[in-house]
């Protein structure tokens, strides 16, 4: 469960994926999954929003093995580390994405158009896919 992470001090479990629970004071490295990692920062798990904030990295492992390593670095990673000061961040296509294969619920900060972007942005993953 979601508490089991929050609750964890260094290592735990999410739905089979393994989850490091970090405590790096830096914007740049906050929470994220990376090659079938979830990797937490302890200040995020705290938050209001913290059983988002894991559902939501469980989202970017679902999108990792969904659409493969290679792809998701392109797709994913890349874009949700370069973008990541970027108005409406979880509106991005990337990180919607995520919010929908993680569960998220009614996240206020979504634009309007998020949900059409992220159908477009996965079709083009998935027309690369199979190209």
């Amino acid at each position: 469960s979601e508490q089991v992470v929050i609750d964890a001090n260094y290592f735990s479990f999410y739905k089979g994926a393994p989850v490091i629970k970090h405590y790096i004071k830096n914007d740049a490295f906050t929470s994220c999954t990376i090659f079938g990692i979830m990797f937490i920062n302890s200040d995020d798990s705290k938050l209001d929003r913290g059983i988002d904030t894991i559902k939501h990295e469980w989202g970017h492992f679902v999108q990792e093995k969904y659409y493969g390593e290679l792809l998701y670095l392109i797709y994913i990673a890349y874009p949700s580390l370069t973008h990541r000061n970027v108005n409406y961040y979880y509106s991005q296509p990337w990180e919607y994405g995520a919010d929908v294969f993680g569960g998220v619920q009614g996240y206020p900060y979504y634009t309007s158009d998020a949900s059409s972007n992220f159908i477009q942005y996965h079709n083009e993953i998935m027309e690369t896919r199979r190209k």
